[in-house]
């Protein structure tokens, strides 16, 4: 009887131990450590990086598409960066992919239908994730700062197309902007 008792303290020092270290995990969910909004190198953009941005303006179709074109932007753990255009998720006016915590920035395009610069849900992906957000459209190539709350103009047309365009010119002014890209080009009516 003893022995009874002595195992039945345990199971419930046991199960009482337990209990509250999950009440205490529970009221204490853990989360990622928050990330900052990772400044953007215009100066790094080049061919390459605009034959992505092709093949997601051919998933668009040029805009004309209802369907979005996306390319990913990731800075590799060396300081290094790699550009992926996503195939075609045949999703309308929506795009989808698997989070990885090395994407730094988001390109995708709008069709010529709507507004050029980021939709509210873009900000609102930008805004979860602490990333740039832009966007490709015809009349231009716009970005959301997560961290700055404001829409920036980057081009205008389709010059972001070009490699030849990404000038020393053009990097030397994003780069004159504060690190997460000051107000200077804000877009009449940012958000």
């Amino acid at each position: 009887m003893r022995r009874f008792s002595y195992l039945l303290s345990l199971s419930l020092t046991i199960t009482f131990f337990a209990s509250t270290t999950m009440q205490s995990s529970l009221a204490k969910p853990y989360t990622d450590p928050p990330r900052t909004v990772v400044p953007f190198d215009f100066s790094i953009i080049n061919r390459e990086m605009t034959e992505e941005f092709s093949k997601a303006w051919r998933v668009a179709k040029a805009g004309t598409s209802e369907y979005e074109g996306v390319v990913l932007y990731y800075l590799l753990p060396d300081g290094s960066y790699q550009v992926k255009a996503l195939k075609s998720t045949n999703e309308y006016k929506k795009f989808s992919f698997t989070w990885d915590n090395r994407i730094a920035a988001i390109f995708h395009t709008h069709p010529k239908s709507v507004d050029p610069r980021p939709s509210t849900d873009d900000m609102k992906v930008a805004d979860k994730y602490n990333v740039l957000m832009f966007t490709l459209t015809v009349r231009g190539m716009y970005v959301y700062d997560p961290g700055t709350k404001k829409t920036s103009v980057v081009m205008y047309g389709l010059d972001w197309l070009n490699a030849s365009k990404w000038t020393d010119e053009v990097a030397l002014k994003m780069a004159n902007l504060s690190p997460s890209f000051a107000s200077k080009l804000a877009v009449n009516g940012s958000h």
